[in-house]
């Protein structure tokens, strides 16, 4: 067989038995494409899968004596029969065509397929062993008959005389010994006479004969439609439905005005496996349409008549939002229970009386959890005995804290159909007065206890016996609310509060104080040593991470303790705890702190400090004091750097690591944010004013609370609009934990014109993630490597490394903290630019500052 009759027999096999398939075959040293309506070369010298294939269909190596001979994509399972014969076929040694070949090629005799031969008239000239099985023919009997004797679809196709392939739909055959049976195949044209090609198709007539019959017994309209919504089979009522025999499914006269895309729809999701339902009104009768797959790619499509059924649920809705609207307009609990005691109905009044789910209440459960008085009969068994329970006041209790005073009476109904319960509340207000007690005793966000109730139950305690108070407070809290908002640190407080019941006894006690302190009542501590235990545990309690948002967060917690002896004042306990509790906070996050004679002295004093601090910021008894930043080349003032300091009338000139920590327990950091940067600036353009031609530089210093800090910003941004060069140092340290919010002020900042300065660069926590986050303008060199720089070469590398660093990013460098000659010119010789310290000058007033801009300071000797 020559490899043109190879291809040639493979295409008119997928015409017969996978008109969808394709076969990549290798002939004659190129990969040809081969499909029912023909071959074609793809230029291709090696089979290789198509991605498309591999996305969908069904893939099968044919194989010949272990060699790889083509590649056959369908897109259903691939029978045998064609599998085989694709093998036989393609697998086939290539030789000269015989005479008895068709078309050159071999006949192919041990195919599965049953072929014939005819001239142009139908004549059978030749046959192989599968037609002569197929049809019923002893060997002879069908070379020179008439095909068109015993195969009904060859009329049609001798008439037509096509050029190219002929499908031959399903149809019986005919004659002797062959009743029942079906065919289906091909007919195409071979050197002016016909390749017939057929399969067997009994079975698919007979299932198809079995789906008609279901069809005609379903008793409403049903039908079997495509994919495209094409009607291939429709039942008796399914015509009756619809006299005018629509072809299609989307046909607008079978729908009563549905939109036809709401039908295609619906046959999507069906053919895609989910059957769909429709609701649809067809001369004047209501019907629900389902949907659902069947054999083939099918849909089957069967209505079903709601008219009668949709007249009786009305009429039962209708009973029943009577009887809805009559259970709610009342304001007594009325309950429906079957004959066996069963509730079958239950108004809202009665689910707010129980206090349970009605549905749930059975005559075996509702005894048991619900409390009745001694000889008396619950309800549902009265009605399950067909009973009467006349008015009886009694106290129901379905949850153990909320008694109910119910007047309670039960009734038969007629007919045996059970009986109906009236429950009447006698007492409102007493349930009112238990809630405000509830309300009294805890805090509304954690629902631990408020303040109030551990006073109280502090007091009752230490009646009889010593305690410990322990007083937990969330470190970085305001943080928590400036960066993640109200509700994340509400999150985090819930948290706090259920990490802290679980660590604890029943009988300790654990309150909200404020609003991030919380209380502890520890019953019988006295011992340090235990005390400090149950403080660590607290502290191992904050390790897991809190989900408060898309990132993970840890906390960390300070912790306060004061050992009670019994008879002491409640009040005065918790408040030196809260004492301990401060001192802790001065020593740094994550603290704990044991309660000591003097703590109380040191708060006080702080507490006074607190209050003339506050005094001074309103009565603006605060000062800023302005160091001169020089420029190392010529000594010239380039810029002030702006330092707070408190004249205190009895304490003399604090600077802030004396206040600052007061003013920020005290809730003030922002108001002395603003109240510098409102100074600075105002300072600025004084200058300005004064001396047009001095155009140094204000730096104001920023701390990242203050960054995250949304008011605060918002002042920052408008001071920034309106005063002349302004320079803002952010100090590394928690910058990289603040999330972008902090780098996104930064960002803002510089966009309106502010220069930024990265300061105390080269201590313990400097990165390069702030530099490559943040374009800052210049680097400033911590003080404590300035006061080593003269100590070693080594030390005078890290400054240098760090001056070209910075001048690679085209960032100046500045040195703070110089003191000495020689500090100043080490310095230089580093690569440093600028730099301030007490060799020039220390922080001066206003008037002196200007002073020292306008008369060149001179750089020291040496």
């Amino acid at each position: 067989m020559t490899p043109g009759d190879q291809l040639a027999r493979a295409a008119a096999l997928l015409s017969a038995h996978a008109p969808g398939g394709e076969v990549l075959a290798l002939s004659g040293g190129l990969v040809y494409r081969v499909h029912a309506g023909g071959t074609e070369a793809t230029g291709a010298a090696t089979l290789e899968v198509p991605d498309a294939w591999l996305d969908a269909g069904h893939l099968h190596w044919v194989m010949r004596a272990g060699t790889l001979v083509g590649l056959l994509h369908t897109p259903d399972v691939p029978g045998a029969a064609l599998t085989g014969a694709l093998e036989a076929l393609l697998g086939a040694p290539d030789r000269p065509a015989a005479p008895g070949d068709v078309e050159g090629g071999v006949w192919l005799p041990d195919l599965p397929v049953a072929l014939a031969l005819t001239d142009a008239d139908g004549t059978v000239q030749q046959v192989n062993h599968a037609w002569l099985t197929l049809l019923a023919l002893e060997p002879g009997a069908a070379t020179g008959s008439d095909i068109r004797a015993y195969v009904p679809q060859a009329r049609a196709a001798l008439f037509e005389r096509r050029q190219a392939a002929l499908p031959l739909a399903r149809a019986a055959l005919v004659g002797a010994g062959r009743a029942g049976r079906s065919v289906r195949g091909t007919v195409r044209p071979a050197r002016g006479g016909l390749v017939w090609a057929l399969h067997d198709a009994t079975d698919e007539a007979l299932a198809d004969d079995q789906v008609d019959a279901v069809l005609q017994a379903v008793p409403g309209p049903a039908v079997i439609a495509q994919a495209d919504g094409r009607i291939v089979r429709a039942n008796a009522a399914f015509r009756a439905l619809t006299p005018a025999r629509p072809r299609t499914l989307t046909d607008a006269r079978v729908w009563g005005g549905l939109p036809s895309a709401r039908v295609r729809d619906a046959l999507a999701e069906a053919l895609g496996g989910v059957p769909a339902t429709l609701a649809v009104t067809h001369a004047g009768r209501a019907y629900d349409v389902r949907f659902c797959a069947s054999a083939g790619g099918h849909a089957a499509v069967l209505w079903a008549d709601r008219t009668a059924a949709n007249a009786r649920d009305r009429a039962l809705r209708a009973a029943e939002a009577t009887l809805d609207a009559v259970l709610r307009a009342t304001h007594d609990g009325v309950l429906l229970l079957d004959p066996a005691g069963h509730v079958q109905r239950a108004n809202h009044a009665a689910q707010e009386l129980l206090g349970v789910d009605p549905g749930g209440l059975t005559p075996d459960t509702w005894s048991a959890r619900t409390r009745w008085p001694a000889g008396h009969a619950a309800p549902p068994a009265v009605v399950a005995s067909g009973g009467t329970l006349p008015p009886e006041e009694i106290t129901l209790t379905p949850r153990a804290d909320a008694p109910r005073h119910l007047l309670v009476r039960a009734d038969p109904l007629p007919e045996d159909f059970g009986g109906v319960v009236a429950l009447h509340d006698l007492t409102p207000q007493r349930r009112s007065t238990l809630q405000l007690q509830q309300r009294a005793t805890s805090d509304p966000l954690t629902s631990v206890a408020n303040r109030a109730h551990f006073l109280e139950r502090l007091d009752g305690t230490l009646r009889d016996a010593p305690a410990a108070v322990m007083v937990v407070s969330v470190d970085g809290f305001r943080d928590v609310q400036a960066v993640l908002g109200p509700a994340a640190a509400d999150r985090l407080l819930v948290e706090v509060a259920a990490r802290l019941q679980r660590l604890f006894r029943d009988r300790d006690l654990v309150a909200r104080l404020a609003e991030d302190t919380f209380a502890v009542l520890l019953w019988g501590v006295q011992d340090p040593v235990n005390a400090a235990r149950v403080a660590q545990r607290v502290h191992a309690a904050m390790l897991p991470t809190f989900r408060l948002g898309r990132t993970p967060t840890t906390r960390t917690a300070s912790v306060g303790l004061a050992l009670v002896p019994a008879g002491a004042n409640a009040e005065g306990s918790v408040q030196d705890a809260l004492t301990a509790l401060r001192r802790a906070q001065g020593r740094g996050v994550g603290g704990t702190a044991l309660f000591e004679a003097g703590m109380h002295e040191a708060a006080r004093q702080e507490l006074e400090l607190l209050e003339d601090f506050r005094a001074a910021l309103r009565d603006e008894g605060l000062e800023l004091h302005y160091q001169p930043i020089l420029r190392l080349a010529d000594g010239r003032v380039v810029a002030f750097e702006a330092f707070l300091r408190w004249p205190h009338p009895t304490r003399g000139l604090l600077s802030p690591d004396k206040f600052l920590h007061v003013a920020e327990t005290g809730g003030l950091s922002r108001a002395v944010g603003l109240w510098v940067v409102q100074a600075a600036t105002a300072q600025q353009r004084a200058w300005r004013s004064a001396h047009p031609h001095l155009r140094t530089r204000m730096n104001i210093n920023l701390s990242v609370r203050q960054l995250l800090d949304t008011p605060l910003v918002s002042d920052l941004v408008t001071h920034a609009r309106s005063a002349p060069d302004l320079e803002f140092e952010v100090t590394e340290t928690g910058l990289l934990d603040s999330g972008s919010a902090a780098f996104g002020t930064l960002d803002t900042l510089r966009n309106l014109g502010c220069t930024l300065t990265l300061d105390d660069f080269g201590t313990g926590t400097s990165s390069l993630t702030s530099l490559e986050r943040v374009a800052f303008d210049r680097l400033k060199v911590d003080r404590a490597l300035t006061a080593r720089v003269t100590g070693s070469e080594r030390q005078q590398r890290i400054v240098g490394g760090i001056a070209q660093l910075a001048t690679q990013l085209g960032m100046s460098v500045i040195a703070e903290g110089i003191e000495t000659a020689a500090q100043l010119q080490a310095l230089r010789h580093a690569g440093c630019t600028h730099g301030q310290g007490f060799l020039f000058a220390r922080p001066l007033l206003p008037e002196e500052a200007v002073a020292f801009a306008l008369t060149d300071a001179p750089e020291a000797s040496g």
